[in-house]
């Protein structure tokens, strides 16, 4: 942290931000929830379960943890705590930038998952409603990919990763 330069002239302002809510706005339900919120329940859920169980690099793995807890920094997050003023895609310019826009529901993100797979994905298989729910239904499959020898497990975690940081750039 000492290494990092402060900037002198910031064209904006410094803002109060309430780290336990999402938008970083205080709110009386995000004092409640704080307050209430058992976190050995929390973390302990299956999804985190069959997360730390996976047989992965401790990167993936953390990256899959942030993941399924919607803490990457995708352009709709960014956008919520007033970092950046744009949510949309650069990529589509059609939905604003989440965790699943990225890792699932872009076109390009699409394209490389119909590649990869060996059955249509437009089946409730592929298509969960949310995170957690979706990493955990694909961590967990023992069917197969379109690449020899790889299963599905192993080729969606890795794509995940790898798709990840293509939107990086």
């Amino acid at each position: 942290m000492w290494a990092i330069p402060i900037p002198r002239f910031s064209p904006k302002n410094d803002k109060l931000v309430w780290d336990p809510s999402y938008d970083g706005n205080f709110s009386y339900k995000s004092v409640y929830l704080l307050q209430t919120d058992n976190k050995e329940d929390r973390y302990s859920s299956s999804a985190f379960k069959c997360l730390w169980l996976l047989d992965v690099l401790p990167s993936i793995k953390t990256f899959l943890w942030l993941a399924t807890l919607d803490r990457l920094p995708t352009r709709n997050l960014l956008k919520a705590r007033s970092i950046i003023e744009e949510e949309v895609c650069p990529g589509c310019n059609l939905q604003p930038k989440s965790v699943l826009h990225v890792l699932r529901d872009c076109y390009h993100s699409k394209l490389i998952w119909n590649l990869l797979s060996s059955i249509p994905l437009s089946t409730e298989f592929f298509y969960p409603s949310n995170i957690p729910i979706w990493l955990k239904v694909n961590c967990l499959s023992n069917k197969s990919s379109s690449l020899p020898h790889i299963g599905w497990k192993d080729a969606f975690l890795v794509m995940c990763w790898l798709l990840w940081f293509q939107k990086k750039k």
